[in-house]
């Protein structure tokens, strides 16, 4: 099983196939139930499927189980551990889905798991927008904007997300088993793009008009977004908590940020972006 190539999204980092990894990461402070990490190093261990070593923002080495299944492997690949590699180089990590409107506005779609941003990315890509980037999004700051870079263009969707979008699961990779998630391919876009506005989707509305966009400001807008870092926790052992909070402000300060409720996110962002 080999994983050898670029790190996608992130070109100038690469992902190299080892054969083992340790156990223990020397220096390192428990991060989550399977990861430790110092400065400019992480090391992920999840039983029955690999370990995983991020290093200096340019290269994870990932160490397979013999009897891993694939897709599991390269799910926490391309999931906490490019996470990682991305608080590593002093960038921001969203947890968000990321999509590109057929007239080029670019929206990071946050909130708590379990809200809808996967499926809300592929209902608007059954209504012509693009993905950019599912789950995990790498945001950049270049001259006076945030920059998002794509990742894979696939989306993990849950079983009944599938049913009522009417996408067919025959034949569909399964990348998780509890919840069942299948990986459904879905038109991408293969550039960075500069972020036009993040949008917070709720369960419940609170807005007048449902569909329409209601727009957040201030500690409010900033207080929304900082609540979707992806992976906090890994941020004071590697040593990027001042870099990544530093770029979550002028994210903030440069580009709308936005609520919907789940339910009518989709004809709100249509309405005002396509």
């Amino acid at each position: 099983m080999n994983f050898d190539g670029p790190m996608p999204g992130i070109a100038d980092a690469s992902i190299v196939t080892v054969s083992a990894l340790p156990e223990r990461l020397a220096g390192a402070v428990a991060v989550g139930p399977h990861s430790q990490a110092r400065r400019g190093a992480l090391l992920r261990v999840v039983s029955g499927v690999a370990r995983y070593l991020a290093l200096d923002g340019q290269r994870v080495e990932v160490a397979p189980e013999p009897d891993a299944d694939r897709q599991t492997v390269e799910s926490y690949l391309l999931g906490g551990v490019r996470g990682a590699l991305i608080h590593q180089r002093g960038e921001l990590p969203l947890h968000a889905s990321t999509v590109v409107s057929p007239g080029g506005a670019t929206v990071s779609i946050v909130g708590i798991s379990g809200t809808g941003k996967s499926t809300l990315a592929a209902t608007l890509a059954l209504r012509g927008w693009r993905l950019l980037a599912d789950d995990l999004t790498r945001l950049t700051w270049q001259a006076d904007h945030a920059l998002a870079w794509p990742g894979p263009s696939h989306i993990k969707l849950m079983a009944d997300a599938c049913t009522r979008l009417g996408i067919a699961t025959t034949g569909l990779p399964l990348v998780e088993q509890d919840p069942v998630k299948f990986q459904v391919t879905v038109p991408g876009c293969t550039q960075p793009q500069r972020l036009t506005a993040v949008l917070v989707i709720t369960a419940e509305s609170t807005i007048r008009a449902r569909t329409r966009l209601t727009a957040l400001h201030g500690p409010q807008a900033l207080a929304a977004v900082t609540a979707h870092i992806f992976r906090p926790n890994y941020l004071h052992a590697l040593g990027r908590a001042q870099e990544c909070f530093a770029l979550l402000a002028h994210t903030v300060a440069h580009c709308t940020v936005l609520q919907a409720d789940r339910l009518h996110a989709a004809d709100a962002l249509v309405n005002d972006f396509s």
